[in-house]
C-alpha cells in the first residue's frame, strides 16, 4: 500500500510541476509585458520554418555588435551576460554597454555575449523570431522585402524590458503593426 501511495505521490508531484512551470513562465512575460520599458529595435525580417512551433519572421539587428564602450576585455566563449540599453532621439533602442554582472539600475536584458578583436562585443539578442499564423509570416516578408526594395518601408519590432528580461510585442513596417499592414495591403501575397 505505500508503494502505491508513493507513487501516486510522485505522480501527482509531477503533474503539478507540469502545470506550474508553463503557468510560471507565462506570469513572468505577462509581467514584462504589463511593467516593462518599451523600445524599439531595427529589423531585418526573414521567413523561415520551425517544424515544431511553425511560421516565423526571423530578426535581424544592425547592433549585434558594438566597440565595447567600457573597454573592458571579454573572454571569447559565448556566455551569459547583459546588455544595457537606453533610446536614441528617435526612440529606438541603443545598446549602451554589455557587462557580466547583473546591473544595479537602467534597463537591460540577458543575452548571451563574448569578445573578439579589437575590443568588440558580440550579443545574440534573446528576441530573435517573431511568430505568426502560418499563411501571414510569408506575406509579412514579402511585405517587407517589397518594401526595401522601393525604398519605402522600414522594419522595426517594440520590446517590452523589464528586470533583465524581453518581451516583443509586435513588429511593424512603414510605422503600422504588421497584422494591420497585411490586412490594409491585402495584395501583398506569397507563397509559403
Amino acid at each position: 500500500m505505500k508503494t502505491v501511495s508513493f507513487k501516486l505521490g510522485c505522480f501527482a508531484l509531477v503533474v503539478l510541476v507540469q502545470i506550474l512551470v508553463p503557468l510560471q513562465m507565462t506570469q513572468t512575460r505577462e509581467k514584462v509585458l504589463q511593467r516593462g520599458t518599451l523600445y524599439k529595435f531595427r529589423a531585418n525580417p526573414v521567413d523561415p520554418y520551425d517544424a515544431y512551433r511553425g511560421r516565423y519572421v526571423s530578426l535581424g539587428f544592425g547592433t549585434e555588435s558594438i566597440e565595447h564602450p567600457k573597454g573592458v576585455q571579454l573572454p571569447t566563449t559565448r556566455q551569459e551576460g547583459y546588455v544595457v540599453v537606453r533610446p536614441d532621439d528617435a526612440g529606438f533602442a541603443v545598446v549602451e554597454d554589455v557587462v557580466l554582472q547583473r546591473p544595479s539600475s537602467g534597463d537591460y536584458f540577458k543575452a548571451r555575449v563574448y569578445g573578439g578583436r579589437d575590443q568588440q562585443v558580440w550579443m545574440e539578442y534573446p528576441f530573435t523570431r517573431f511568430y505568426m499564423e502560418e499563411d501571414a509570416a510569408p506575406r509579412a516578408e514579402q511585405a517587407y522585402r517589397q518594401g526595401r526594395r522601393d525604398n519605402r518601408a522600414e522594419a522595426y519590432i517594440t520590446v517590452r524590458i523589464h528586470a533583465g528580461q524581453a518581451v516583443i510585442e509586435d513588429l511593424f513596417v512603414d510605422d503600422i503593426p504588421i497584422h494591420e499592414y497585411l490586412r490594409q495591403n491585402p495584395d501583398s501575397r506569397a507563397q509559403p
